[in-house]
């Protein structure tokens, strides 16, 4: 979708749709950063992960992933699946990795030992 149709959209909506929109943008994004980090975290690469997901029986499109939260496009949302999925292989629960920033909490964390 591009900007000008997503702007199009959200002109016509309620105020109610572009905050639901905007949500799931900010959601999506923070459930991307936290994947990364956690693969950081983990020293893993995100394709050794994906291998390891699909190994284990969610077979899905890898490069979805690089679509979530990109510049420019919209409407590219993980699925609650694919949050499920991700969050077990790294033992997290979903809910977290749409509602917390973990490597904020991890530095935090770090920071605190010292």
């Amino acid at each position: 979708m591009t900007k000008e149709l997503r702007q199009k959209i959200q002109e016509q909506s309620t105020q109610w749709a572009s905050q639901v929109y905007d949500q799931a943008e900010d959601l999506s994004k923070l459930f991307m950063e936290n994947f990364y980090f956690l693969c950081e975290k983990h020293n893993l690469k995100k394709n050794e992960v994906f291998k390891r997901v699909k190994e284990n029986g969610f077979n899905f499109r890898p490069s979805r992933m690089s679509e979530f939260g990109r510049e420019g496009k919209y409407n590219f949302h993980p699925t609650l699946i694919e949050m499920c999925y991700f969050s077990k292989f790294f033992g997290v629960s979903p809910g977290d990795m749409i509602s917390k920033d973990m490597r904020a909490k991890d530095l935090l964390r770090r920071n605190a030992k010292h």
